[in-house]
């Protein structure tokens, strides 16, 4: 969720409430503060959600695809992750006795979540399948990350999340979808153990812009929600709210097009709609690389777009199986006690650190002014 994503959906949410679009402003870009975190991880200039959800939940920067360790760690290496693990701001709430939750509309042992609760030297490690993770790894004593989340002490408070194929066994229906079975190949069912909210990347990565700007515009709207209860509880102004993202994605949209156009269709203005090269209709957004890369661009596949299609997958420059993240900043939007912290350009690392200080947990329960 970059600034591209943020201004164009900015743009939706207006125009799906029957205004022009630029000129809206959403629940997030009402917050009294705003900052620049810079998402680059210790090993590369443009990074993986593990990595940055690491440094935004746990307070260090580390390196490409592993979580919750630090730098020290190799990925893809067990032996190396033993004596590197970092506790997320999770972990310091629950120290000090307070309740805590996780809400993500992608696999709850998706890399950006579980950064609040694993380790891992590899964002793949989701279950045991014997593919990714299997008998080697839990011979060096690392541990799968659904597994780990059934093991948390204290447990989570809250849970919402997708991904439950990780914690069946591979001979077990999905209890929703019977068609379905778990991927564990270890024959333990962790669901079974345990009862004794992310899409916008997702879209991204599949140049599925419109399934990518309408869940930010559910972000949004969930935004505002929280700050309407917590309004109606009366602790909305004693209450620390900060939204922000872990990284960008590639995406981009701008067209010469007139006030109010559809942002998921055409250059409009007469004398720019279409390209110099080849004279054809250009199309607002684009992504740098991704898996729609047209081999052939002419006017009878532009006009066979069906623009309100939710599949429809935008060109990109460059062939790629999935869309690549970028490594532009991504913005910091802060409400409440001590959001100040949160102005200027800043390490990601550091938000981590600023909401504990603010909140008086981990390494500042003790500092002036707390109780």
């Amino acid at each position: 969720m970059g600034v591209p994503t943020i201004t164009a959906g900015r743009i939706r949410k207006g125009q799906m409430l029957g205004q022009l679009g630029e000129d809206f402003i959403t629940e997030m870009e009402q917050f009294s503060h705003l900052g620049l975190a810079k998402t680059y991880c210790t090993d590369h200039q443009t990074p993986d959600s593990a990595a940055t959800a690491t440094a935004l939940l746990c307070g260090v920067k580390t390196s490409f695809g592993t979580i919750g360790i630090d730098g020290r760690a190799s990925r893809g290496n067990c032996l190396s992750s033993h004596g590197t693990h970092v506790d997320s701001i999770l972990k310091w709430a629950q120290e000090l006795g307070h309740p805590v939750g996780i809400v993500a509309t992608s696999r709850i042992t998706h890399a950006s979540p579980a950064s609040a609760y694993a380790h891992s030297s590899d964002r793949k490690w989701e279950g045991y399948d014997s593919i990714n993770f299997g008998e080697k790894e839990v011979a060096q004593g690392c541990v799968d990350i659904a597994r780990q989340l059934v093991l948390q002490s204290p447990p989570i408070d809250i849970l919402l999340g997708g991904g439950r194929r990780f914690f069946y066994p591979t001979q077990k229906p999905d209890v929703a979808n019977s068609s379905l079975n778990g991927t564990r190949t270890d024959n333990i069912s962790l669901i079974d153990d345990f009862w004794k909210g992310s899409r916008i990347d997702h879209g991204h990565h599949f140049t599925q812009a419109r399934y990518a700007l309408d869940d930010y515009v559910e972000f949004d709207n969930t935004i505002g929600q929280v700050k309407r209860i917590l309004q109606d509880k009366g602790v909305l102004n004693d209450t620390l709210l900060v939204v922000t993202a872990d990284h960008s994605n590639a995406f981009s949209f701008g067209a010469d097009s007139a006030r109010g156009s559809n942002l998921f269709g055409f250059s409009t203005l007469e004398s720019l709609n279409v390209s110099t090269i080849d004279k054809m209709p250009v199309q607002i957004i684009t992504y740098g690389n991704g898996p729609n890369f047209p081999a052939i661009r002419n006017k009878t596949y532009l006009d066979s777009i069906d623009l309100n299609d939710t599949e429809y997958r935008w060109p990109a420059a460059i062939p790629m199986v999935e869309a690549t993240h970028a490594g532009e900043d991504v913005a910091v939007f802060a409400q409440g006690p001590w959001s100040h912290l949160f102005i200027g350009t800043m390490e990601q690392h550091t938000i981590a650190h600023k909401m504990a200080y603010a909140a008086c947990w981990g390494a500042y329960k003790k500092r002036r002014g707390c109780k």
